[in-house]
């Protein structure tokens, strides 16, 4: 996230919004700070992983990742394949290593808005 001046945006605009294309700007903060997040960003670190596990979660019912994974199910949502699937084997089952609290509680509202 980048944070920006509201001066500065004001002579930037025009340049800002055909550089960010598709992403976002927003007021936010008391001091009237603009974040602005650009959509062309990847997902990083454990979110691809923990978007897998509500995929899995909405699609299939279950915690089981082994098809989602195999099946590439997350290039619908992120661009590159993921090489190292966080995942416990057990027997023929492929299941998180992550906590699975927020998939739980984060699964309709992203079967509500995606």
């Amino acid at each position: 996230m980048i944070f920006v001046a509201p001066e500065r945006v004001a002579r930037a605009l025009p340049d800002l919004l055909t550089t960010c294309g598709r992403g976002s700007i927003q007021r936010s903060g008391p001091g009237g700070v603009l974040p602005i997040v650009s959509r062309r960003a990847t997902r990083t670190g454990d979110e691809p992983h923990y978007l897998i596990m509500i995929q899995s979660l909405l699609r299939d019912g279950d915690f089981d990742l082994r098809n989602n994974y195999e099946n590439h199910d997350y290039l619908a949502y992120n661009p590159n394949v993921i090489p190292d699937p966080h995942v416990i084997v057990t027997g023929e089952r492929w299941y998180p290593v992550h906590a699975i609290g927020l998939p739980i509680l984060a699964a309709p509202v992203h079967a509500v808005g995606g």
